[in-house]
């Protein structure tokens, strides 16, 4: 992160353990002692309440999807709920908000009724899952899917959808990674209906880059998502995707990338029948890929940051 900000901004080291005290009192503390003049919060909630009104506030607002889910539980019985609303209001209030995907700041701009101070600044792409070489198309053999398990991810959606894919088409695996408790993968296996899903597990950085390399597509079914971190990462690996045409992920892969309904199996089985079937839509599909993520390289980010900082600083 340092390498990738100007030379006049400083990083100063905080040997206070972060905490509910830490955050109330030694942070805004902290800033008045080193005269900050601008805060840049990279949580999306964590604007300190006592920081001083002189310093102009930057919040990072990564998507909406916490906080839509914390109105629908709000308890106004709950003081620490109050607290958390109050932390939200200063972040939607921050002088800049900056947000990973144009989507993100459609939404933002909805609740917080802005539009000249959100600013979109994407992630950018983690050279870390760089392959070099692709992996031969006659090689692969499954469908990968790398994340979480809760409802928005719509995990059963695509259990469903690979198990009736595998119906006719016998061959092909799918594999799919994430840490997961024992009761949860317990239940993922019994409803699964294919004895082609292997459920990995946590797995390290370096099995993931492998996993995503060898891959027919990795599939991305969520019906929400801030931006979608597993496009870059199979386009940095070599491999197409499948997406949902939910939120943020028809604009992170970008044009002419296949996506679908993410309640309509059948939209999705027949994207996964033309990559499994053929190499040429195959490698059409994994072209326009790499084109359309070369926007979030370090060198396009970078510029979008120096920019925004010399506009706001």
């Amino acid at each position: 992160m340092k390498s990738m900000l100007p030379n006049n901004i400083n990083i100063i080291e905080n040997s206070k353990q972060k905490s509910f005290v830490w955050f109330y009192y030694y942070l805004p503390k902290l800033l008045r002692k080193n005269n900050i003049t601008h805060y840049w919060t990279p949580a999306n909630t964590g604007i300190p309440p006592l920081i001083c009104k002189k310093i102009k506030t930057i919040s990072t607002i990564h998507d909406l999807i916490s906080y839509n889910d914390f109105k629908k539980k709000f308890n106004p019985f709950l003081i620490t709920h109050w607290l958390y609303a109050y932390q939200w209001k200063l972040s939607l209030n921050a002088n800049f908000i900056v947000t990973v995907s144009d989507f993100s700041n459609k939404e933002i701009v909805k609740v917080s009724h802005r539009i000249d101070t959100i600013f979109t600044i994407p992630n950018l792409l983690d050279n870390n899952f760089l392959q070099n070489q692709i992996v031969p198309y006659s090689e692969r053999k499954y469908f990968f899917y790398a994340g979480g398990f809760d409802e928005r991810k719509n995990i059963y959606f695509l259990l469903d959808s690979f198990s009736n894919f595998e119906k006719e088409y016998h061959g092909i695996e799918l594999l799919i990674a994430g840490g997961l408790s024992l009761e949860k993968r317990n239940e993922l296996e019994s409803y699964a209906k294919s004895n082609k899903i292997k459920f990995l597990g946590y797995v390290d950085d370096s099995q993931l880059k492998m996993l995503y390399s060898k891959a027919i597509a990795t599939i991305i079914p969520s019906m929400e998502e801030g931006f979608g971190l597993q496009i870059v990462e199979s386009a940095l690996s070599k491999t197409p995707v499948l997406v949902s045409n939910r939120t943020s992920l028809p604009e992170v892969a970008g044009p002419d990338i296949f996506n679908f309904d993410p309640t309509n199996s059948n939209q999705l089985i027949e994207q996964m029948i033309k990559l499994a079937l053929s190499e040429t839509i195959w490698n059409d599909q994994l072209e326009k890929l790499i084109r359309n993520t070369k926007r979030f390289s370090s060198d396009n980010i970078k510029n979008r940051l120096d920019n925004f900082l010399k506009m706001v600083v």
